[in-house]
């Protein structure tokens, strides 16, 4: 199954650099998910276009670790650091100016964007698409979305994908650091926001 999964998301990738050429880009959080897309990416662009937001509370381990790929992957990565911003975590505030806002920004010159988002992290992504128009007017594609937990982690062992050391401590959903923690569910990102909310605003359009 993974390996028809896999067979799958390398023949739409192809399908999205051909129909966007440089105009889609990847987005990522430095989760198990994204490295896995990332590592099907790597066989179709000679250096795969990453953004990502230093939200300025990040793990160290995930600034590291993402370095770390960077350099090892040689991908182009595109960051934006909002280590200035004034509103601070876990309020939704926080969220727009340190992560929403500056992926706007950054999503600017292209017409669509790439993420791993999968149907079972939370309840909130159970009915999302493939194909999207995002907050921001973008096309959101999310390739991703029927692979299981289970799938990412077995893909990653056969094909030895990095992952953050923090998924070795149970993070199943890294973030913010003041907004992580372990799950109490069996949605990965119920371990976000202190329980409160399990969406920072990015895959909905609500303001």
């Amino acid at each position: 199954m993974v390996s028809e999964k896999s067979d799958i998301l390398t023949n739409l990738l192809h399908f999205y650099h051909d129909m966007y050429r440089g105009k889609v880009v990847f987005s990522t959080a430095w989760g198990y998910s994204g490295m896995v897309l990332i590592d099907h990416a790597r066989r179709i662009w000679k250096r795969v276009p990453i953004v990502s937001v230093d939200t300025g509370f990040l793990f160290q381990e995930t600034v590291n670790f993402a370095y770390e790929t960077i350099d090892k992957w040689n991908l182009n990565a595109r960051w934006d650091c909002q280590a200035h911003a004034t509103a601070r975590p876990p309020s939704e505030q926080c969220c727009k100016e340190r992560k929403l806002w500056p992926m706007e920004r950054l999503l600017k010159p292209y017409s669509a964007w790439i993420t791993a988002i999968r149907r079972d992290q939370a309840a909130t992504r159970v009915d999302a698409k493939e194909v999207s128009l995002d907050r921001f007017g973008k096309i959101k594609l999310a390739p991703m979305l029927d692979w299981t937990s289970a799938e990412c982690w077995e893909y990653i062992r056969k094909n030895n994908v990095p992952v953050q050391s923090l998924h070795e401590l149970g993070y199943r959903s890294i973030g913010c650091k003041p907004c992580t923690s372990l799950p109490n569910s069996e949605y990965e990102r119920s371990g976000r926001w202190q329980g409160q909310r399990v969406e920072c605003g990015l895959h909905s359009k609500e303001d």
